[in-house]
């Protein structure tokens, strides 16, 4: 038995949940570096603290972790999470790692009154797929869309345009 622990962050935590996320994204082909212990810190423990992150560790290290955010949920008119990113590493996976996460996110929504949990998908991504699936996830079949900081920058630049104009 390889005593798994789930458990919310600490802040003591954000070194490594900020150098797996950094491995994380360059897996993807993402930018690397863009995850900072310091901005972290302050999305999860500042005074406007939105985020949350839930740790999975073994042999008293941290092996994986969840992201994830309140957020609303139209079709239910209820409060719902957002889960941003779940890895485990490469040599901890397939013994538990992930569900043990996702169970810990499902057990903070019953907590917090939260009626579900949203999270995108890789197409590609079968294996990922198939495990939300054994979950008991069902395929949502939309488009997850992004404006990524300079098309939001642009886009606000209309809205500046629109109220200038009136």
């Amino acid at each position: 038995m390889i005593g798994l622990t789930v458990r919310p962050a600490s802040r003591a935590d954000l070194p490594v949940v900020t150098a797996l996320a950094n491995e994380f994204n360059a897996a993807l082909g993402q930018v690397a570096d863009r995850y900072e212990v310091r901005r972290l810190s302050e999305y999860c423990f500042g005074g406007d603290a939105f985020l949350h992150i839930m740790v999975a560790e073994a042999v008293g290290q941290v092996r994986g972790y969840a992201i994830y955010h309140r957020a609303f949920d139209p079709f239910l008119a209820a409060p719902m999470f957002w889960m941003a990113d779940l890895y485990v590493m490469q040599e901890w996976r397939r013994r538990g790692f992930g569900e043990a996460l996702m169970a810990g996110i499902a057990a903070q929504a019953e907590e917090q009154g939260v009626h579900s949990l949203w999270w995108a998908v890789d197409r590609d991504n079968t294996l990922g797929q198939n495990f939300y699936r054994r979950l008991g996830a069902s395929d949502g079949n939309d488009f997850v869309y992004l404006l990524d900081t300079d098309a939001l920058s642009r886009l606000a630049a209309t809205h500046h345009k629109v109220e200038s104009a009136l």
